[in-house]
């Protein structure tokens, strides 16, 4: 057996060494771990864990890569509860403070609100209430109280005393009378009797102090069907009627109506407004015309206002053109007696023109000044001929049958 070199066997040992520590670390690994219920845990891999169980994964450290095991438990949260008052500077309510190992530490804190508490007593007697004796009434005194919980709370208390004798006031007319529980009452002053009343245990009298009053007869005329008016306390009224009396008016159109007296009645007819005349009318120079008792022989338009028979008031219109002498053509009448129209008169677009017994007949339209307007030939009874495009005024129509004419005024409008 050969030496070994002392530096061989030293590099050898700490060889050996290195290995069975290197061996040592890049073993699997078992690991434990501790969670609350609805925390999560976070594993080396950065992947983050809920649920409770068994987890693996693998690790590289050192250059090594080894299996690690990882047994998660969850526990489920513990409570601890806590109610206390609030302090004047504390919000009530309830309140979750998490503690260490899973334990959640729940504060109620609790507030009395204010109370209003009402009490009636009878007069006289003594009132206990919370042990506190009251004999006067008090009106919305704060007073300090303990509810069930111990808090405190101001509670605003009133209390009144309902005396034992109730009052009433009474007023009586004449020789009115007043029966309670069987007794009349009919004259001034106090009246006092025993009296239970269920609504009110404290009262056992009561007590009326009557007032009697002179009746007044008050005289009144009315007109017929007219509303009774409403009458004050010991006020009798003594009505006598009177008949209306119906009063016949005319009024015309627009005129405000009148207002009716003490008991009368209207009967009011309205005329409704009457529509004026517009005559249009032509003369030769030198010629007059009379209208509504005024002669007139130069150009003009007139208004008239005029009275109908029902005393209502209307407007007349009169529009007078002169011709020249020269101009001017004269009304002929040589068809006999032939009654020949021409309809409506004023026309505003279609003029019928009635024969009335003439088989044709030729037209001739003029105006005012005598200029030929238009011309037609064999007109037949009833034709009608469009003069919509007329300006408006007057115009003559010439009717011949060859040998004899006559000459008939219209207005175009």
């Amino acid at each position: 057996m050969k030496n070994l070199n002392p530096q061989f066997l030293i590099l050898g040992l700490l060889t050996l060494f290195s290995y069975t520590t290197l061996s040592a670390q890049c073993e699997d690994q078992f690991l434990e771990a501790e969670i609350c219920e609805g925390d999560s845990y976070t594993l080396p891999s950065g992947d983050e864990v809920f649920e409770e169980g068994l987890y693996e994964f693998e690790l590289t450290e050192n250059g090594c890569t080894y299996t690690a095991r990882l047994a998660l438990v969850v526990k489920p949260h513990t409570h601890t509860m806590e109610s206390r008052c609030a302090e004047p500077h504390e919000d009530p309510g309830t309140y979750q403070t998490i503690l260490e190992d899973c334990v959640i530490h729940v504060l109620t804190l609790i507030y009395h609100p204010p109370e209003f508490t009402s009490l009636t007593g009878c007069e006289g007697e003594v009132l206990t209430y919370k042990g506190v004796d009251y004999t006067e009434p008090i009106f919305n005194t704060d007073i300090i109280s303990i509810d069930d919980n111990g808090c405190e709370y101001i509670e605003q208390l009133n209390i009144a005393f309902v005396p034992k004798m109730a009052t009433r006031s009474l007023e009586l007319c004449g020789s009115e009378v007043f029966v309670f529980q069987g007794t009349e009452i009919s004259e001034p002053g106090l009246h006092t009797f025993p009296f239970n009343n269920n609504s009110a245990p404290c009262q056992d009298s009561i007590q009326f102090n009557v007032e009697v009053l002179e009746e007044v007869v008050i005289d009144i005329e009315l007109c017929a069907n007219s509303p009774i008016p409403e009458v004050g306390p010991c006020e009798v009224l003594n009505i006598s009627y009177r008949e209306s009396d119906v009063i016949n008016i005319q009024l015309c159109e627009g005129e405000p109506f009148p207002e009716a007296g003490e008991c009368e009645i209207l009967n009011i007819t309205v005329t409704p407004q009457r529509t004026g005349t517009r005559t249009y009318e032509t003369i030769c120079e030198g010629d007059s015309i009379e209208w509504h008792g005024m002669i007139f022989h130069e150009p003009t338009t007139q208004a008239v206002v005029l009275t109908d028979a029902n005393g209502c008031n209307y407007q007349d219109m009169l529009r007078l053109e002169v011709i020249p002498q020269s101009e001017c053509l004269t009304d002929v009448d040589e068809l006999g007696t032939t009654d020949i129209t021409l309809s409506p008169n004023p026309v505003s677009s279609t003029l019928t023109i009635n024969l009335n017994g003439l088989t044709t007949a030729d037209a001739i339209i003029y105006d005012a000044g005598g200029k030929l307007i238009d011309s037609m030939k064999n007109i037949t009874d009833g034709e009608s001929v469009d003069v919509s495009a007329l300006n408006d005024g007057l115009y003559l129509m010439v009717l011949s049958n060859g040998t004899q004419r006559q000459t008939h005024r219209f207005v175009k409008q």
